[in-house]
C-alpha cells in the first residue's frame, strides 16, 4: 500500500480497513462521523462505527461508548450499559475509563453506590498517572479527614 496524498486518500484508506474489521480503524471512523471530517456529520452513524469498533475489541472505542451511554449522545441514555464499557475497557487496563468507572461508582449511577469500589478504580487509574484521578482521591481523602 502506498502512502495516502491527500486526506481523501487516507480516509478511503480508513474505511476500506474499517469495513474489513480494524478495529482502530472503526473507532476512528466514527470521529469522522461524529466531527463532520468530509462526511456529513451523525450522531447515530458516529454511534454505530464506536459500537462496532468497541465489539471488535478496541479500548478507546469501549471508553467512548461508555461515555456515549452515560450522556445519551446518538443513543438512548443508560448508566447500566455506561458502566458495563466503561468496565469492559477498565478491565484491559485503560486509566480514563477506570476512571470514569469509579465516578459511576461513587455517584451510584448505573450501579449500586460503592465508594471503596470507587476508591480501588481511582487508585488504578492515578497508578498510572491520570491526573484526574489522583485530584479525586484527594478530595475523598479529605473528606474523610474533615
Amino acid at each position: 500500500m502506498s502512502c495516502p496524498e491527500t486526506f481523501d486518500e487516507a480516509q478511503r484508506n480508513v474505511y476500506e480497513r474499517a469495513e474489513g474489521g480494524d478495529a482502530e480503524a472503526m473507532f476512528l471512523l466514527a470521529s469522522f462521523y461524529h466531527n463532520g471530517d468530509n462526511v456529513p456529520a451523525s450522531e447515530s452513524e458516529a454511534f454505530a462505527w464506536c459500537r462496532k469498533a468497541a465489539e471488535a475489541g478496541s479500548v478507546n472505542a469501549m471508553n467512548n461508548l461508555g461515555s456515549l451511554y452515560g450522556s445519551g449522545i446518538g443513543v438512548k441514555q443508560s448508566f447500566e450499559e455506561a458502566v458495563r464499557w466503561f468496565a469492559k475497557a477498565a478491565d484491559l487496563g485503560m486509566a480514563d475509563a477506570q476512571y470514569n468507572l469509579a465516578v459511576m461508582y461513587n455517584r451510584g449511577l448505573g450501579v449500586e453506590q460503592d465508594s471503596v469500589k470507587g476508591a480501588e478504580l481511582l487508585c488504578k487509574a492515578a497508578q498510572q498517572g491520570h491526573e484526574p484521578a489522583m485530584d479525586e482521591l484527594a478530595r475523598m481523602y479529605r473528606s474523610v479527614q474533615e
